[in-house]
């Protein structure tokens, strides 16, 4: 099943998504990194673990309010982070300031907040997942392709 998916202009390399399971097309997303083409309802936001660190430490506000306007303007979204918790727990990140600890209890606000937050090991999985979840979001709401 070939879904359509909209890429944020701003996403310097973006997933692959082989062709005959997704067509893509680079839009500018006020919210998040990856949509259904035309879903006005959710997104996908992503996230390395050393931008996903910074993101809930050094840039906590900024970060804030975009899961704020995800929730406000669409509804529903989910943070995809390309790391384990593992990771996170070893301090496997580029900031050595920020604990794991600290980390955690981010992850679980955004949480809190009606956001899941998953991690995947690399790039191909995180992408294998965001186009799993996609094309189950694409049977939900009836896009055809």
């Amino acid at each position: 099943m070939q879904i359509k998916i909209d890429i944020d202009t701003r996403e310097k390399q973006a997933w692959y998504f082989p062709e005959g399971l997704a067509k893509t097309s680079r839009v500018y997303l006020p919210y998040g990194d990856y949509r259904l083409q035309g879903d006005t309802g959710f997104v996908i936001e992503r996230k390395s673990l050393d931008d996903y660190t910074a993101s809930v430490s050094t840039y906590w506000r900024r970060f804030e309010r975009e899961l704020t306007g995800i929730l406000g303007t669409l509804g529903k979204g989910i943070v995809i982070v390309e790391g384990t918790v593992q990771e996170i727990i070893d301090h496997v990140y580029n900031q050595p300031q920020i604990l794991p600890k600290f980390v955690m209890k981010r992850t679980a606000q955004i949480i809190l907040m009606g956001i899941p937050v998953v991690f995947f090991d690399n790039p191909i999985t995180s992408a294998g997942m965001a186009w799993a979840i996609l094309r189950e979001r694409s049977q939900q709401i009836g896009v055809q392709e």
